[in-house]
């Protein structure tokens, strides 16, 4: 099914307001991104990001904890990131890292467990696999990956961002 760019934007923004801020103070959404921002980071990872997701971090938040399902959407460099400046551009590259399969792949979610949610952007409806890093398997996965892998998440990342948020109390 697919949704409106304006109908998703509302029922994110809609999520963060409802949001109880974490304990550790990290807020529900980072301050918004710039289109220079979106546009470095476009240029580092080679290749575009999805149009709904520039929109989120330049109209909601740069990610956040409370953006989306899972533990939030990480954000660019300076934004909501997994621990330490683990933002979208460090957590693809570290993954991606000499998988010459991974392409136009961006890590928007980190679930903890070594799983994370991706986002193909060389797909018109940006498809969102689940990533088991626990899987992984340096002997057979580096040529091309095996099926306990990937899993589909969501068919479109609209889709994907509609998912109840099991992790926070906003579902």
């Amino acid at each position: 099914m697919l949704y409106e760019p304006d109908e998703i934007i509302r029922h994110l923004k809609e999520q963060v307001v409802k949001a109880t801020p974490r304990a550790d103070g990290v807020p529900s959404a980072m301050p918004v991104a710039t289109s220079d921002q979106i546009e470095a980071v476009e240029a580092k990872l080679g290749f575009e990001l999805p149009p709904l997701l520039k929109r989120i971090y330049r109209e909601i938040g740069n990610g956040g904890c409370h953006l989306g399902p899972g533990y939030g959407l990480i954000g660019l460099p300076g934004g909501y990131d997994n621990d330490d400046g683990w933002n979208i551009v460090k957590t693809t590259n570290d993954v991606s890292d000499g998988l010459e399969w991974w392409d136009r792949m961006v890590v928007v979610c980190d679930w903890g467990c070594c799983m994370i949610s991706c986002v193909d952007c060389s797909d018109d409806d940006f498809t969102v696999f689940r990533w088991d890093g626990n899987a992984f398997d340096d002997a057979t996965d580096n040529e091309a990956p095996s099926e306990e892998l990937w899993t589909v998440e969501a068919d479109t990342f609209d889709e994907w961002l509609l998912t109840p948020n099991v992790n926070s109390d906003t579902t």
